[in-house]
């Protein structure tokens, strides 16, 4: 405080009188004037400065302690005699290190100025440095506080946060501390449901450090596990004061340990799933990890082991093996494998594969045994079961006529049993290290040892047939399996082999190989004949049936007439039997094929009743078509094959029966969408069958009386050949009848029903003919035989028919790019090109030829189905098979061109002429006028050009034979024959056949004794025509 005075005077003696009081202080006093001298000093400053009062009074301050000429600087004293105040500093004073309290205390005089100043110096070095301790204690908590690597919390007596540090908020998301200071606690848990339970538990340890493990809810809402070290403080009294706690983020520690939790549960898992015994024991051997499969045989549940020895679970004489064992493992470190038995929970004893192997930690350290037993009772009753079974097949082995053999991948030979021996004619010593494909022919031996080489692990086994020629030469043949085993790495260990000695089997089926060739030959040749019969009857046939038809159309008289009338019904007799027995031959060979089209199924049973109409009358028979209930428009299934069974059917009732009638019925039995069932039925009023003959009906060749067959002929196929068509269509053909009373054959068709109304043509698009009843149609008549093209011609002539010839197919297609023609007869085998070349021209859209949906006929003397099939499959309308009548070409015709007959025109007759048989063989004139309606003037010109054709046809024979072209030579002389037959020359056509085939087998020899056969024919024909022409 400011001290006021009188005088200095005055101050002085107030200070000597209080001197001893000063000088027991402990602080420095001394009294100091404007002049900043000392005027008086303590015995105490004068101990700090090692100088006596006496010494210091007088001095200037700043020169006694810092030997300074002026002022210091932050001098008290100096700011005292300006401010006039109490002025106090703190000094360091470095080279004695220590803190001084400098104070400056103003006396005044009266007036209020500053006479002079105490300096009171105080030694604060204790008070400071304990006061530095406290700062920097206070600092470095709070350092800690804030740069804690965990959050720290503190809530006050009021339940809200007090402290929180950085950490602690960045754990929970928060920016900064001061976000979440005031909430309440429980606030941040997860499940705030918590609180009051956590509240009681810490409560209940107070002043305790309580730790838990909580789940708390970040800012964003996500979870994140912490574990927390909380204390609650409580007053004297008892009353909650604060809590203090810690948080630490665990989150990692958590997903790790949940990851090695699932990792441990997947190996648990694992090892429970194994179908062994697993444990493990520490050093002390105590149990720490046991699977499902060994505590469920011993009957212990898995906690049960877990930090046990053996010798608290199992009796003394079972558990003192395990732990010696146990012992010796974990002294020397060394595993083993043994077997034994285990005894299970029920007592039983079973045989283990017991392996146990010391387990170290990663730094090399001992840590325990792991052991496995892996139950092998059934192994090993089974290989004590193997090796009886071993020993009882080795007998069979030994005594098995099949050879057996164990060799090594090479093939070298380790075991042969006798029967292996017995058939090498080697003992088993001798064979024994041999590799078994030497003892093979040596063609045979590259071919065995690729097969060794082509055993694999993906192809271990291979079977083979082999050729051994013994030492005497016999040859015999075997039949081996070999079978390999295979090491780890792929390669052969061993190999078994069986064989059997088939050398008895080869021989049998070389001979049914032998039979089978032979009886396929005589199949092809049956087949190759009926088709060459088939060609060769149907070509005279076609004379026969169309000139008979046109005889019967002349002017004879009733005679005549009726051997004419014979001669067509015996010809049209004939065909039928031919057809039936090509029909039949094909069935056999090939079966039933049905050809799948729509087709209006009432349209076909009036074909089929129509056919029979005009027989039916002849005999006085009433012949009848019922339809019972609607049926479809149209049908899918096969027309020719249903048209074929109704007409043998309709054929074998209107022939047999005498009076009466014959009816052929059809009705729907049952229909759904898309599929109709139809019954169909003939009945007639005939003689009937017994009762013992009905099982005959279907037999080929046999009808139900041979005295039937005699009177009415036929072949006997045709049920045979009906029974097999309906069941290929999927029925079944029955018969009923009444001996006196008739017959009825029926059977029952499933079909499809189209959903529109497809074009009959195959699907092929064909635009709409125009109507040409009252039009005179045009045919081109597309044939390089000029006979045959002249006979078809002459027929539509007759008939009012315009017709164009066109020599082969190329000539065709010239008249058709420049010409329309109604419809086209089109021969198959042509010079130049055939008729399917020209067929597929025509059909062509981007060719010259103006019409391409022109109706095209296939004639052919090729009667086979498939090459009917053929035909139409190249794109021809229909296919008419010679021969043909001359109503058979008209019907063709109806059916592609809708309009009139036209009137047939007399021709005057030629004159009959008598001819020895012989020359008629060479040239039959009448017969040959007869298919020309007698037609005189024709037939001279159509005999002319036959002599002008056929000149032409030899002379190019010779040419190609002469020059070794036989497949050309075949067919000139192929049309030769044509061209013979249709002029109506047996002979000359039967040596042009005989040629073609000879030239066609390449048989040099034959082929020139015929051609010189031929020519000498053909000098007598074409004098017997020479001389018909002059007449």
């Amino acid at each position: 405080m400011v001290q006021q005075v009188e005088s200095l005077q005055e101050l002085m003696d107030h200070i000597k009188a209080l001197e001893p009081l000063l000088g027991s202080m402990g602080d420095e006093v001394s009294l100091i004037d404007r002049d900043m001298r000392y005027l008086w000093a303590s015995g105490t400053k004068g101990r700090v400065l090692d100088l006596s009062p006496s010494e210091i009074v007088g001095r200037r301050c700043y020169g006694v302690h810092h030997g300074l000429e002026s002022p210091c600087p932050r001098c008290p004293i100096s700011d005292v005699f300006t401010s006039g105040q109490v002025v106090e500093r703190e000094f360091y004073i470095k080279e004695k290190q220590k803190y001084m309290l400098v104070r400056g205390i103003p006396v005044t005089g009266p007036d209020g100025s500053v006479l002079a100043a105490f300096e009171v110096a105080r030694d604060i070095t204790d008070k400071k440095r304990r006061q530095g301790d406290l700062e920097y204690r206070a600092g470095f908590y709070r350092y800690l506080f804030d740069n804690a690597p965990v959050g720290i919390f503190q809530v006050s007596p009021v339940d809200i946060f007090s402290e929180i540090n950085p950490k602690y908020a960045q754990i929970l998301g928060y920016d900064s501390p001061e976000e979440l200071t005031g909430m309440l606690p429980g606030s941040v848990l997860a499940d705030p449901s918590l609180t009051e339970g956590i509240v009681m538990e810490l409560m209940e340890k107070p002043f305790q450090w309580v730790r838990r493990e909580d789940v708390f809810r970040r800012r964003d809402g996500s979870a994140v596990d912490v574990e927390t070290y909380s204390r609650v403080t409580l007053s004297p009294e008892g009353d909650f004061l604060r809590l203090d706690g810690y948080v630490i983020d665990i989150s990692e520690r958590k997903s790790l340990e949940r990851e090695i939790q699932r990792e441990l549960d997947l190996r648990q898992r694992i090892m429970d799933a194994l179908p062994l015994g697993i444990i493990v024991k520490d050093r002390e051997k105590r149990y720490i990890l046991v699977n499902s499969h060994y505590a469920d045989y011993i009957g212990i549940q898995k906690e049960g082991f877990y930090g046990k020895a053996a010798s608290e679970l199992f009796s003394p004489g079972r558990a003192s093996p395990m732990e010696e064992e146990d012992d010796r493992l974990l002294a020397t470190g060394k595993g083993f494998t043994k077997e034994r038995t285990i005894r299970g929970r029920g007592g039983e004893l079973r045989w283990h594969h017991v392996t146990k192997s010391p387990v170290y930690t990663s730094d090399g350290e001992l840590f325990g045994i792991v052991g496995t037993a892996i139950d092998m009772t059934s192994l090993k009753e089974a290989m004590d079961a193997l090796k009886m079974s071993e020993e009882r097949f080795r007998s069979l082995a030994e005594d098995s006529p099949v050879m057996i053999s164990t060799a090594l991948q090479d093939g070298t030979i380790l075991y042969a049993n006798q029967a292996y021996s017995v058939f090498f004619g080697r003992s088993r010593d001798e064979l024994l290290g041999i590799p078994f494909p030497e003892l093979l022919p040596e063609e045979e031996r590259i071919v065995a040892y690729r097969r060794l080489a082509s055993l694999t692990p993906d192809n271990p086994i291979v079977h083979a047939e082999e050729r051994y020629v013994d030492p005497k030469g016999v040859e015999h043949f075997f039949s081996w399996i070999n079978r390999a085993f295979f090491d780890p790495d792929g390669n052969i260990q061993v190999m078994h082999s069986a064989g059997l000695d088939i050398t008895a089997e080869k021989e049998a089926e070389r001979a049914i190989l032998a039979a089978k060739d032979e009886a396929q030959r005589a199949s092809e040749a049956k087949s190759q004949l009926l088709a060459n019969v088939s060609h060769e009857i149907r070509t005279p046939m076609n004379g026969i049936l169309g000139l008979s038809e046109l005889l019967l159309e002349s002017g004879l008289n009733d005679e005549q007439h009726n051997y004419a009338r014979m001669v067509h019904t015996s010809a049209s007799n004939l065909l039928g039997v031919l057809n039936d027995l090509l029909d039949f031959s094909r069935m056999e060979s090939k079966g039933v094929e049905l050809n799948i089209m729509p087709f209006p199924v009432l349209s076909l049973l009036d074909d089929a009743t129509e056919l029979f109409a005009l027989q039916a009358a002849e005999k006085g028979l009433s012949l009848e078509l019922r339809v019972k209930g609607d049926l479809p428009s149209l049908l899918m299934g096969d027309p020719v094959r249903l048209r074929q069974v109704l007409i043998n059917l309709l054929s074998n009732s209107v022939k047999f029966t005498s009076e009466g009638g014959v009816v052929l019925s059809a009705e729907t039995v049952h229909s759904s969408p898309g599929n109709v069932d139809l019954l169909f039925s003939v009945s007639d009023t005939g003689p009937g069958i017994p009762e013992q003959l009905m099982e005959d009906i279907f037999t080929p060749f046999k009808q139900a009386q041979g005295s039937l067959n005699r009177k009415y002929g036929g072949s006997g196929l045709g049920l045979a050949i009906s029974h097999q068509i309906v069941e290929a269509m999927g029925g079944f053909l029955l018969a009923e009848s009444e001996p006196g009373e008739g017959s009825t054959f029926s059977f029952r068709l499933s079909f499809e029903t189209p959903r529109d109304n497809p074009d009959a043509t195959r699907g092929r698009d064909r635009p709409p003919r125009p109507d040409m009843k009252d039009v005179v149609p045009s045919v081109l008549i597309v044939e390089d035989n000029p006979v045959n093209r002249e006979l078809v011609r002459l027929m539509l002539n007759k008939a009012g028919i315009k017709t164009t010839i066109a020599d082969n197919g190329r000539e065709a297609i010239d008249i058709l790019s420049s010409r329309r023609f109604d419809l086209i007869l089109m021969d198959i085998q042509m010079p130049e090109m055939d008729g399917y070349e020209a067929t597929d021209i025509i059909r062509d859209r981007g060719s010259s030829v103006l019409d391409h949906s022109v109706p095209i006929i296939a004639l052919t003397a090729h009667a086979a189905k498939d090459f009917r099939e053929e035909c139409l499959n190249r794109g021809m309308d229909d296919y008419l098979s010679k021969p043909f009548s001359s109503a058979g070409l008209m019907d063709m015709l109806y059916k592609w061109l809708p309009m009139r007959k036209a009137d047939v025109r007399a021709k005057k007759p030629a004159p009959k002429k008598s001819l020895k048989d012989d020359d008629k063989e060479l040239f039959d004139a009448e017969g040959f006028y007869s298919k020309l309606f007698d037609d005189l003037e024709e037939g001279k010109m159509l005999l002319e050009l036959f002599l002008e054709s056929t000149c032409h046809d030899m002379d190019l024979l010779r040419k190609k034979i002469a020059g070794g072209e036989y497949e050309d030579a075949a067919k000139i002389a192929h049309s030769i024959k044509g061209a013979a037959g249709n002029a109506c020359s047996v002979r000359l056509s039967r040596v042009a056949k005989k040629l073609q085939l000879a030239a066609k087998d390449g048989d040099e020899r034959r082929t020139a004794e015929l051609l010189k056969e031929l020519m000498e024919v053909y000098e007598r024909v074409g004098k017997l025509v020479a001389e018909e022409l002059k007449r």
